[in-house]
């Protein structure tokens, strides 16, 4: 079975990079002068404080030391150490997860979970000046999608296909919103599509959809409300995904393939080029999406309000969120709940 195959090479690439570090603790320990410079943010050369949890460095780009240096600084995302006062409530992320993948699994449904890496991952430059801007730094990830992948969920790791767009000169980041650039949304829907291929309704899609492409400039404004007004807009180029009469990207909530998960999932959406319409782009014909602003952790429940006519009409659920969730220090982290599917 192709799903077998896609998870045992996905597993075995992460054991490779994890043994040519010497394993996973040699790892952490090698990236100690990184981890120390991360710890002592935002100091100099770090110029403008924007809220008494954010930053911005001299080039400009914005950062925050919960979402960005907690989650970088977290050691274990299988089992992280939660906070003092939420102990006693807490539930790990791995749990979550598998427990969905088991209930979903037994409705005839395959998970596809995507830990998606957060700038200071994908550009650890960005944060700290000096690092290869490719370098990977973050080997707690990828023992967290191993782990999964052990115990049959299966787990997709973006960052090589990320990280070659940056070698060829693809710009990833913005500067004021700390999402992905729309690239980095294209590039996660071509792994996203490339998985998918295995299962026939690609192949033979009964929606099939005539789209085309067309690129244009587009202003972002930061995301973060508290924010609007103090950080300037930037403008980056998209590519917009139309239908085949000049109409804007619209998911499909019968399609078999339901996208879900957090801003990641729908960020570029009012230029009709979010995640959810690359990836349609990407296997011709549309999914289905629900994208929930800072909404990782909450899928299980929002799942669970779908009911049981609603969930029996995907045949593959996509969960996307961006990584830092998974790390104990992280406002959302509370979050996360293990939810019965109807």
């Amino acid at each position: 079975m192709q799903r077998a195959k896609d998870i045992a090479t996905q597993l075995e690439a992460i054991q490779g990079e994890s043994s040519k570090h010497g394993g996973w603790e040699a790892w952490w320990s090698s990236l100690r002068t990184f981890q120390d410079a991360v710890a002592l943010l935002p100091g100099a050369p770090y110029v403008a404080e924007i809220q008494a949890d954010t930053f911005l460095t001299q080039e400009g780009y914005l950062f925050g030391r919960a979402w960005d240096c907690g989650y970088l600084l977290c050691p274990n995302l299988v089992k992280p150490k939660a906070a003092s006062d939420r102990a006693a409530r807490w539930v790990a992320p791995i749990e979550v997860i598998t427990d969905i993948h088991c209930q979903q699994r037994r409705r005839g449904i395959d998970l596809i979970v995507v830990p998606i890496p957060p700038r200071p991952e994908v550009e650890p430059d960005k944060l700290v000046p000096g690092t290869a801007a490719d370098q990977e730094v973050t080997p707690q990830r990828l023992q967290f999608i191993e782990a999964l992948l052990q115990r049959d969920v299966e787990a997709v790791d973006v960052l090589p296909f990320l990280h070659e767009a940056l070698r060829q000169g693809q710009p990833l980041s913005l500067k004021t919103d700390t999402h992905y650039s729309n690239t980095g949304a294209q590039v996660v829907a071509g792994v996203l599509a490339e998985r998918l291929r295995r299962y026939d309704f690609i192949k033979s899609p009964q929606k099939a959809q005539d789209y085309r492409v067309k690129t244009e400039d587009f202003q972002v404004l930061t995301a973060y409300a508290s924010f609007e007004g103090r950080l300037p807009a930037e403008t980056t180029t998209v590519r917009r995904i139309l239908c085949g009469n000049g109409s804007t990207f619209k998911p499909d909530s019968e399609s078999p393939i339901l996208l879900i998960g957090d801003s990641y999932t729908f960020v570029y959406a009012n230029a009709s080029a979010s995640l959810a319409a690359q990836l349609s782009f990407d296997i011709g014909f549309p999914v289905a999406h629900i994208g929930m602003g800072a909404g990782g952790p909450a899928v299980p429940r929002r799942l669970a309000q779908m009911g049981t006519d609603g969930l029996a009409k995907h045949r593959v659920v996509i969960w996307a969120f961006v990584a830092r969730y998974l790390a104990d220090n992280t406002a959302s982290y509370n979050q996360w709940e293990k939810i019965q599917l109807p």
